[in-house]
């Protein structure tokens, strides 16, 4: 299921998936790569516009994730965010320096230049900062878009080449006009099409879990998170009673937390065993100070009890696990 849309190359920022919720929010279909990621895995994934994520480092940082330049070959549009913005500038003739005020929080910005990026975004309006360094020198044929007190140049851009750089994050609700700055750039800039629809995604799932477990029944692991219980409903509407569902009570959940996800799958109609290890999990860990050994012995004792419940099923064929990944 490949879709034409928005690339988000991730350096580590705490708002990554963020930024690709966003995009599609606004019904684009949004993947994220990592930052190291070759030029033909960015390729091959077809998109109309990239998007660099903010990220922890320095761009002087030793070691910090760096800008692959190949990416300014593409002809794509680009926009930088926070870090990306630094690594545009720090990677095309501009300059990034540390700042002697780091900023996280509240900020208010003005615009000085229009912009396709900043169309039906007013003159003044406050963003989320956080950063300790800033572009201090934009490269020749940039101009400077957005400006603050303690951060003259918060946003950039050569329209010419379609590359734009933001010194706040556009992606959180902070943000005033944030969500009017990304359709911006995916409509007017990147002139992306709709393409995403979260009810044709379920479709799609649903449509491929049946033509890739056809025979056998299917074990699911339920932890009774959002990812494991949507996986457990997307496959009981895909295969029905092929679903084999197994909850592990290992004794270390909230108070009660066993019997309301019981009580959660039961409303759903969706049948899932419960299995009380606790006993069995809080033996294994009895007299176990260090944590990392803890976390060795939960995790093989999971293993085994999830090992024997599967051999009184007959016809598994499958393992299934729900969990947030980044695509």
């Amino acid at each position: 299921m490949v879709k034409k849309g928005i690339v988000i190359i991730d350096y580590g920022s705490q708002y990554t998936q963020l930024i690709a919720r966003r995009v599609r929010e606004l019904g684009v279909f949004s993947c994220i790569v990592h930052c190291r990621a070759s030029i033909e895995q960015i390729v091959e994934r077809e998109p109309v516009g990239l998007i660099l994520s903010g990220g922890p480092s320095s761009v002087y940082d030793q070691g910090a994730p760096q800008l692959n330049k190949e990416l300014l070959n593409l002809g794509l549009p680009i926009l930088g965010i926070c870090y990306g913005m630094q690594l545009l500038a720090h990677h095309i003739m501009g300059r990034v320096q540390s700042s002697t005020k780091r900023e996280y929080g509240h900020c208010t910005v003005y615009k000085i230049a229009e912009s396709l990026l900043l169309k039906d975004v007013p003159e003044r309006f406050t963003v989320w900062m956080s950063h300790g360094d800033k572009v201090v020198e934009v490269a020749k044929n940039f101009t400077v878009s957005i400006s603050s007190d303690n951060c003259p140049i918060a946003g950039m851009e050569n329209p010419a080449q379609k590359l734009f750089g933001l010194q706040f994050h556009p992606e959180v609700v902070h943000t005033q006009y944030g969500t009017t700055i990304l359709k911006n750039y995916l409509f007017e800039v990147c002139k992306c099409q709709h393409n995403w629809r979260i009810d044709e995604l379920v479709n799609e799932l649903i449509s491929s879990i049946k033509n890739e477990t056809r025979e056998g029944k299917v074990l699911a692991a339920i932890s009774g998170g959002v990812d494991s219980t949507v996986l457990g409903y997307v496959l009981h509407n895909a295969i029905g009673e092929r679903m084999a569902g197994v909850f592990i009570d290992n004794g270390l959940l909230r108070k009660n937390e066993a019997e309301k996800v019981k009580q959660r799958f039961e409303l759903l109609r969706i049948p899932v065993a419960i299995i009380d290890a606790s006993q069995e999990f809080l033996h294994n860990l009895e007299g176990i100070i260090d944590p990392e050994i803890k976390r060795k012995i939960i995790g093989d004792t999971f293993v085994e009890v999830f090992k024997r419940y599967s051999q009184r099923i007959p016809d598994i064929a499958v393992f299934a696990q729900g969990t947030l990944y980044p695509m």
